[in-house]
């Protein structure tokens, strides 16, 4: 305790400190109470919170400076400096890229890898060990790319499927199962499809993986199943993601359309070669209890219940209908999820979009709004480092489609932009659902 002195200043000195330990435990009770579990846990509006670390997002014209320093904050805010810059960047990128069979020789000491590779530095809240998630990644490419994926989105709580396709080329196979084994919850998929695009074996691959996540007894109590391929990257962080879950209170989040393309469903279709094409013969078999034939993306966040119903009988009937129609990607679940009692149905959102996903394609009328700086493949936007200023405050969990050797830049910023909000979360508030909705 401090010594209360005879002189004057001594007892003012002496006051003066109390009345400042008062005033500071004053603030604390002020910050803990807007700091309750309820505020700080509750979801969501689509305004995420201003920061001081550089991702305040201000709206208006990008700035072109004279720097040569490319800072990941200042792109992200549309703040560029040369062109020049910008390209000796990217070119010094690509040059890091880890070529597949490196990995071999990365992964000889696991525990050094995930140490060194960034996989075990991210804090983890209660919330996030009681709301475990799983992931399913179909990939054909890039070992570099899809790590980089599964370290930003890793957690130990947490489980991952991944299926490569099994023709991709051998050092593909053997660098994702040398990384697999450096983890108990990540692991290759049991069984291995040939995938073409438009084929039923994009759905028998995601089918696999969902078997072997509901057959693991490490991670049995994951609450909800996001299926990603290799070339997407995450826009929140672990925690963002469960809050935004969470609050589907065991919905799933899928957007279902209008009725297929008659062509598409209803005409046998047959694979040449790599490529799936239509015959004039028409379908005679109805559909399994004449449900009609529901289409969406192919993108989505599932309950696990619905998961557990993704593998039931009625399920099987399905995917053996579907077996020689095109694109079953965008119809298989929707469809299943239009039955009356499938758990969580086609979700809560009476929107056009997805929470899910952030994805711009070609056909898009509203340019303006949902841009495209990089370039188009199979009408999909492959994002540049431009398209920063809008993905990068997106509301949506992830964003399609990346290719690390067009631009790593983009990927190399958003990751960094996910490792700030990973150490510093932002404030978060409410009506996440409705704010989206009427956003779209």
């Amino acid at each position: 305790m401090w010594p209360i002195g005879r002189s004057f200043s001594s007892q003012n000195l002496f006051l003066c400190l109390v009345i400042c330990q008062v005033v500071v435990c004053m603030l604390f009770v002020i910050y803990r109470n807007t700091q309750s579990l309820e505020h700080r846990l509750a979801i969501l509006t689509s305004r995420w919170a201003a920061r001081e670390d550089g991702f305040d997002f201000p709206e208006g014209p990008w700035n072109v400076t004279d720097s040569d320093v490319v800072r990941c904050s200042d792109l992200i805010n549309g703040r560029f400096p040369s062109e020049a810059a910008i390209n000796r960047t990217i070119d010094a990128i690509r040059e890091t890229v880890i070529k597949d069979y490196e990995f071999i020789e990365l992964t000889r000491d696991c525990t050094k890898f995930a140490w060194e590779r960034g996989y075990y530095n991210k804090p983890i809240t209660k919330e996030e060990l009681d709301f475990p998630l799983a992931y399913t990644i179909l990939m054909y490419r890039s070992v570099h790319q899809v790590e980089q994926l599964l370290r930003t989105i890793y957690r130990p709580q947490n489980i991952y499927c991944i299926h490569i396709d099994s023709k991709s080329p051998p050092l593909v196979h053997i660098g994702m199962e040398r990384i697999s084994r450096c983890f108990d919850n990540v692991f290759i998929a049991s069984n291995l499809e040939n995938v073409y695009w438009g084929t039923i074996n994009i759905v028998k691959a995601e089918r696999h993986c969902q078997k072997d996540l509901l057959n693991r007894t490490d991670v049995s109590n994951w609450k909800y199943l996001i299926n990603l391929t290799g070339q997407e990257f995450p826009l929140k962080t672990n925690l963002e993601i469960v809050q935004i879950l969470k609050e589907f209170k065991g919905q799933n989040d899928i957007r279902t359309l209008a009725q297929p393309v008659e062509e598409w469903t209803y005409y046998r279709h047959v694979l040449e070669g790599d490529t799936i094409r239509q015959t004039t013969l028409l379908k005679t078999e109805p559909p399994p209890d004449k449900v009609p034939v529901h289409k969406g993306p192919f993108f989505s966040a599932l309950a696990r219940q619905f998961v557990e119903f993704l593998q039931s009988d009625i399920a099987d009937k399905w995917l053996e209908w579907f077996n020689d129609t095109k694109n079953a990607d965008e119809s298989f679940t929707q469809t299943l999820a239009s039955y009356p009692n499938a758990p969580g149905g086609p979700g809560p959102i009476g929107s056009k979009a997805i929470i899910s996903r952030d994805i711009v394609w070609s056909s898009e009328r509203l340019r303006e709004r949902r841009p495209c700086y990089g370039k188009f493949v199979r009408r999909v936007c492959v994002h540049s480092w431009r398209d920063l200023v809008r993905v990068s405050k997106s509301i949506r969990l992830f964003a399609n489609k990346f290719h690390v050797e067009y631009d790593g830049l983009v990927l190399q910023c958003l990751e960094e932009a996910i490792h700030n909000k990973t150490h510093n979360p932002p404030m978060l508030t409410f009506h996440f659902i409705d704010d989206f909705s009427s956003s779209e």
